[in-house]
């Protein structure tokens, strides 16, 4: 298995955890351990990581990404304070950035994930980023009360439209295989 396949697991894994708003602790140290891969992979090819650019930029992003390392066996017991559901907000952001310019591809879970994050965190989205996504995601994601509704609404729309899009892609393989009868 390749770093990129590991991230990608780990990744949909952190993604669909979220949106199902479960165990914020494990979302955190499953999209730790993507960028970490991700990172690596990046660094191989003479990129960086968006998240280590935020970084140097903290005006842009203003969340404070909190160090998982010490929720991995064997760290101690430092009191890293706690993980709030919304600190994986931004690093799941920075994680599926990251594997689209490593990959050079994404999954669906990643597009919907960009799309939810903006949609929810609207200080950070900007007209242009919604261009190149169909209208039917934009209409599903860019409601004007998105932001004020609440956060387990917010986080059900996002995981709905994941199982949704997977739905619509299974039918349309599956009649594509009926054709080729």
């Amino acid at each position: 298995m390749t770093r990129l396949d590991a991230a990608r697991k780990q990744l949909v894994t952190a993604v669909n955890l979220h949106l199902l708003d479960v165990e914020p602790v494990a979302v955190h140290v499953l999209a730790n351990n993507a960028l970490t891969l991700l990172k690596q992979e990046l660094a191989g090819n003479g990129q960086r990581s968006l998240s280590e650019f935020a970084g140097s930029h903290p005006a842009l992003f203003g969340a404070e990404q909190k160090d998982a390392r010490i929720f991995l066996a064997g760290q101690g017991d430092e009191d890293a304070g706690d993980i709030e559901d919304k600190d994986n907000d931004v690093l799941l952001f920075f994680a599926c950035a990251d594997y689209q310019s490593a990959a050079g591809k994404t999954e669906l879970e990643f597009q919907i994930y960009g799309q939810w994050f903006l949609a929810v965190n609207a200080e950070y989205a900007r007209d242009a980023h919604f261009e190149q996504f169909p209208e039917s995601i934009r209409a599903q994601f860019l409601p004007p009360e998105m932001p004020d509704q609440p956060r387990v609404m917010q986080k059900q729309t996002g995981h709905a439209l994941i199982v949704h899009m997977h739905d619509e892609m299974d039918k349309a393989a599956t009649g594509q295989c009926r054709k080729g009868d």
